[in-house]
């Protein structure tokens, strides 16, 4: 095998990738560490190796490989049908699955519900299905290297596949989640980017007018899907039916199962899904744009073979090999993981053997013979998509099917779920042997083991069935923030008024008014001072009409700050803003491109023109008013002057790709501009509220101390020099005085000693804040919303590594009477610690009532507080040993808090937790006190 530089290239990829999963593979020392490593992955890694799995389990296979040249209905249906089943997990399957996180695989969490043999069943199906899978990959990397490098690809591959089996089988989950991260960002900036940059240096008005005439192709016919029998029609709906069942994969249950909580499992799911479909839109757009100008290529493998030999050049034909194996790499080292760990631990513990000395080296034995095995089987595969379809038909109804169930809270015998397996196996070897279609195989085997496992049930009278989940805090949480969301956006539209939206969104001071207006009136002069005379003369009517306009309006924002006081009216001028940054900025501009064929310098103007809109408006408004204000331009002009604007295709696709870059631009700049600019504004609303209160407390304090030193020459003195005088004098003369005297003399000491106990029990009490005079001001508080309140502006202050802190929320609404402002105070003290000392872990809050009380309960799971401190540590300047720092602390705020607490008839108290972290109890009475 001669070397050339897209080789070496390769074999360069293939050491980073070798080094990488080595180095982040080691230091595991058991066999739940090799397969879970540790859970201690953050949102954007689960997410980053969610992407890589499937964008080449399911992306190169089925959206970019086999069912384009069929119908683009099917594409289309296997991707958004995809989408949706990702977004079931996110917002129904992720809630219900706490108890399932930290399971070696889905054949052990099965196996802890349903005994030894349902694991031993598992086990064989999910073994079965992750070699096959291993197979097929290796397969697919010789396919795809055997185009880049001919008669070399033997080695390359198999060079490959080596350096897969190595770092999988040393690292494990470490390795093949590290490596992902890698491999993504190398299919992203190796293979993506080019792609879409070869695209843009190819594209023309050509191509965009062939695009025109290739989307009159019968692939993109929908008139067939309706004809006589409705045939492609149902194989669509199969095909959908088929991507949105989520299959629980071997590799894709790892990536759920070494997630922190099940909030972190919706959120990787979310942001994947919507990642995976701009990935599949981006790559199907330029492959349906390659195919418009290349009307001669069909299939996906001539378009790879075609780039390849005429448009790769030297070291870029190396740089798209390693990005497409690279892609294939990430998927084929999670099914390689997750098959180690079923062989080695479940197959193992099912059998009923015994827990080996040296259990990792035969775990390390285990990841190669499996990855040896399938790199052999890979040599006779013959049809991929066949052989994933027909993995799936066994998998997806035995597997996946009762796994569903047991999410879903339902609990039965063993011998039900392993009836139904028996019984659903069965229809599925008979639907392969009549030959029916692979789709409806699984379908129907779905229904059968579904049906099967609950009939049998209930006909044996099994005990248990639908239980319903059993950690069900993050599920009741996600009921609680639904119902939340609901009533708010209810409340936000019974509760929408226009003029206050205006005043919201319009400038606070009156000179943004003038330099709009100053603005403006530039714009519209150099636009009618530079559009060509015949132009003018074309459009003479709209442009007297329409630009006029632009000049009131102009002259009334650069005049307005001289307006008299009695004409100003907020209300007016607050509406006419609006509709200046829509008709001035975007739909006066528009027209005029249109008007100009997108002369040059109009362009310039209307891309300043959206960019000026961006900057004056709230990024969700500046999306709106861009968007409906180019739709009404480009109907305007269709509807008053031109009803032939779908012939000039240049000018559409032109605005397309402007307000494409500009909304990107507000998304990716401007919105998280805004929304710091949010945060900082509550952060100084609430850091001023925090240093008045303060204030305050200085305030009272001065004067007590001031009150304190004008007393202390009578208060201590007096008492001090009565004891000493009198004690002294008793002492010299007590012989001499008789016993009357002497017990008149003792009776004066006593008293002063009395008063000076008293000053120094009054000095107690001013340590313990009892002194403070809290003056409250009683009003009937939402006990409920103020807590929502409080937990949205403090879980943004206090952000915990740069991640908002996570509260799971259950509260009831309860009215109560007290101090709105010395109540959220305390509530916010003890938010802010649970946060501060909750070591980033979910903080669980209920609200709950009695008949006389409402009891809230703060659970984190933290650093605790000490046994022999938990009783002081609402004392005055009392901070635990554990929350000590160098600089010292205060350690008022929880004093406060009971202090709060305790004048508003209530009770706070405070317990460790078994498994770590404290809860804090605050019970306050309902009554008006």
């Amino acid at each position: 095998m001669f070397l050339n530089i897209d080789k070496l290239i390769f074999l360069f990829f293939l050491v980073v990738i070798m080094i990488t999963g080595l180095f982040y593979g080691r230091k595991i020392y058991s066999t739940k560490e090799y397969a879970l490593g540790g859970r201690n992955f953050s949102t954007s890694t689960i997410v980053t190796t969610l992407i890589a799995t499937w964008i080449s389990s399911r992306f190169f296979l089925h959206d970019f490989y086999h069912i384009y040249p069929e119908n683009i209905l099917f594409t289309l249906s296997g991707i958004f049908g995809d989408l949706l089943s990702w977004l079931v997990i996110c917002y129904i399957i992720a809630p219900r699955m706490g108890e399932f996180l930290g399971s070696l695989s889905i054949a052990d969490s099965m196996g802890k519900i349903y005994g030894n043999k349902v694991r031993f069943l598992i086990a064989i199906i999910s073994s079965t299905t992750c070699i096959c899978k291993i197979a097929i990959q290796f397969k697919l990397s010789a396919i795809i290297l055997q185009l880049f490098f001919e008669n070399s690809s033997f080695y390359t591959a198999l060079a490959s596949s080596i350096v897969i089996i190595t770092y999988s089988s040393l690292g494990g989950i470490k390795a093949t989640t590290f490596t992902d991260v890698i491999q993504l960002k190398i299919a992203i900036f190796w293979v993506i980017i080019p792609i879409i940059i070869f695209f843009i240096w190819h594209s023309s008005l050509e191509s965009q007018i062939a695009f025109f005439q290739f989307s009159e192709k019968s692939i993109f016919d929908y008139q067939q899907f309706v004809n006589s029998d409705y045939s492609q029609l149902w194989v669509s709906f199969t095909i959908f039916l088929y991507f949105i069942i989520p299959t629980f994969s071997p590799a894709t249950f790892q990536k759920i199962t070494i997630a922190k909580n099940t909030l972190q499992v919706a959120d990787s799911f979310f942001f994947a899904s919507f990642t995976r479909l701009l990935i599949s839109i981006t790559f199907l757009g330029i492959l349906f744009l390659f195919l418009a100008s290349k009307p001669d290529l069909e299939f996906t493998s001539n378009i790879i073979s075609y780039v390849i030999d005429n448009d790769l050049y030297i070291g870029l034909k190396g740089i798209i090999a390693c990005g497409i194996i690279a892609m294939i790499m990430s998927n084929t080292d999670s099914y390689l993981n997750a098959a180690t760990i079923i062989f080695s631990y479940d197959l193992r513990k099912s059998l009923g053997l015994k827990a080996l000395k040296r259990n990792l080296i035969f775990t390390y034995f285990c990841a190669f013979s499996i990855g040896i095995f399938a790199l052999v089987m890979a040599f006779q595969i013959t049809d991929i998509w066949q052989l994933i379809l027909l993995v799936n038909s066994f998998y997806i109804p035995l597997v996946t099917t009762p796994f569903l169930l047991t999410v879903f809270g339902f609990r039965s015998n063993y011998k039900s779920i392993i009836a139904g397996m028996i019984i659903s196996f069965i229809t599925i070897i008979i639907g392969h042997l009549q030959n029916d279609s692979i789709l409806d195989i699984i379908l129907y085997g779905i229904l059968v083991n579904l049906v099967m496992i609950v009939l049998i049930h209930y006909l044996l009278n099994m005990t248990k069935g639908f239980v319903g989940v059993k950690d069900n805090r993050h599920l009741q949480y996600l009921k609680n923030y639904r119902q939340r969301r609901f009533i708010f956006f209810k409340q936000l539209i019974s509760n929408f008024n226009f003029l206050n939206f205006c005043q919201a969104n319009s400038p606070k001071d009156e000179v943004t008014y003038t330099i709009f207006g100053v603005f403006s009136s530039c714009f519209i002069i150099i636009t009618i001072y530079t559009i060509p005379l015949n132009i003018k003369n074309e459009y003479l009517t709209i442009h007297k009409i329409l630009y006029d306009l632009v000049f009131i309006l102009s002259g009334i924002f650069l005049t307005y700050q001289m307006w008299l006081p009695g004409l100003k009216n907020k209300n007016f001028i607050a509406i006419l803003w609006l509709f200046g940054l829509f008709y001035s900025l975007v739909f006066i501009s528009c027209l005029q491109v249109i008007i100009s064929d997108c002369d040059q310098l109009t362009t310039i103007i209307f891309i300043i023109n959206l960019t000026l809109v961006a900057i004056l408006a709230h990024w969700q408004l500046a999306i709106f008013i861009i968007i409906t204000g180019v739709i009404c331009s480009i109907e305007f002009y269709k509807f008053f002057v031109c009803n032939h604007l779908q012939q000039q295709c240049t000018i559409n696709i032109n605005i397309i790709y402007i307000i494409t870059l500009i909304i990107a631009i507000i998304i990716s700049f401007l919105r998280p501009k805004q929304r710091q600019l949010i945060i900082a504004n509550l952060a100084r609303k609430f850091l001023n509220e925090k240093i008045q209160h303060r204030n305050e407390e200085l305030q009272k304090l001065y004067e007590l101390k001031n009150e304190l030193i004008r007393n202390l020459n009578h208060e201590i003195h007096t008492p001090v020099t009565g004891i000493v005088s009198l004690g002294h004098s008793l002492l010299v003369s007590y012989d001499i005085l008789t016993e009357q005297q002497r017990l008149s003399v003792i009776k004066d000491i006593a008293v002063s000693s009395d008063r000076l106990e008293s000053l120094v029990n009054n000095l107690l009490d001013l340590s313990k804040l009892t002194s403070l005079s809290y003056i409250l001001n009683i009003e009937k508080i939402n006990l409920a919303k103020l807590i929502y309140e409080r937990i949205n502006i403090i879980k943004k202050l206090y952000p915990e590594k740069g991640r908002k802190p996570i509260f799971l929320i259950d509260v009831t609404p309860v009215y109560i009477y007290g101090d709105h402002y010395y109540i959220r105070q305390a509530i916010d003290n003890i938010l802010s610690n649970a946060i501060i000392y909750g070591k980033g872990k979910p903080i669980s809050i209920t609200l709950e009532y009695s008949e006389d009380t409402a009891l809230i309960t703060i659970y984190d799971q933290g650093i605790g507080i000490p046994k022999n401190e938990i009783y002081d540590i609402f004392g005055v300047f009392n901070v635990s040993s554990r929350t000590k720092t160098p600089a010292g602390g205060r350690g008022v705020g929880l004093a406060l808090c009971k202090k709060v607490v305790e004048v508003h008839g209530g009770k706070i108290k405070v317990e460790n937790n078994l498994d770590g972290g404290a809860t804090f109890s605050i019970a306050l009475p309902l009554r008006h006190f």
